[in-house]
């Protein structure tokens, strides 16, 4: 099992409801995000093809958005 290497911040994909900004007045919005880990093996494939080809990976195999550190590698 790796360890968890960096931390990926996106709007929330579990609530539909906060990937909106909240305007909160005087013009002003809060942006809500989440975290999502992600070990070096996704990161590396990240940094060499970008954001587009990692959530294509996570698509490939119905990545959960829920952390289990027992859940294989969706790169695996």
């Amino acid at each position: 099992m790796q360890p968890m290497s960096a931390v990926l911040f996106m709007p929330p994909v579990l609530v539909p409801e906060l990937q909106e900004p909240l305007e909160i007045g005087s013009g002003r919005e809060v942006q809500f995000m989440s975290p999502y880990l992600l070990r070096q093996n996704k990161l590396d494939l990240k940094l060499s093809g970008g954001l587009d080809l990692l959530f294509e990976k996570f698509a490939e195999r119905e990545f959960s958005k829920l952390y289990d550190l027992a859940r294989p590698s969706v790169l695996s």
